[in-house]
């Protein structure tokens, strides 16, 4: 049956950096869901630029797929590819991107967490 479990992201870096990660997602989103042709630009918002010096974030929404579904399933494999583009870009970068990942569980409530790691 499946259970809700939605996972926002909000990912903060230099601008430069966030739109190739932009562009970087809407080709993996367009990968993984090809046997569904759309437009994802609606759903991955432009970056988000700060007042000041070069700073900007990126939303990355929820799925609104039930844990288990064919979507949620997928969008864990983004998620997952994702993370590995970021976490080699800070091992190799100095100007380094974080993410934070806002999960509202319908089993354990809410939770927030930084999402750190190694390159695989």
């Amino acid at each position: 049956m499946g259970y809700f479990k939605d996972e926002h992201w909000i990912i903060d870096g230099e601008e430069k950096d966030l739109r190739k990660l932009r562009l970087f997602i809407l080709s993996e989103l367009e990968k993984e869901f090809d046997d569904e042709p759309r437009d994802f630009s609606g759903y991955l918002i432009p970056v988000i630029t700060g007042l000041a010096n070069g700073y900007a974030c990126l939303f990355l929404p929820a799925d609104g797929s039930k844990e288990g579904w064919s979507t949620s399933e997928s969008m864990d494999e983004v998620r997952e590819r994702i993370l590995k583009k970021v976490y080699h870009h800070n091992a190799v970068s100095t100007r380094h991107i974080g993410i934070i990942s806002i999960v509202d569980d319908e089993a354990t409530g809410l939770s927030v967490e930084r999402l750190t790691g190694e390159v695989e």
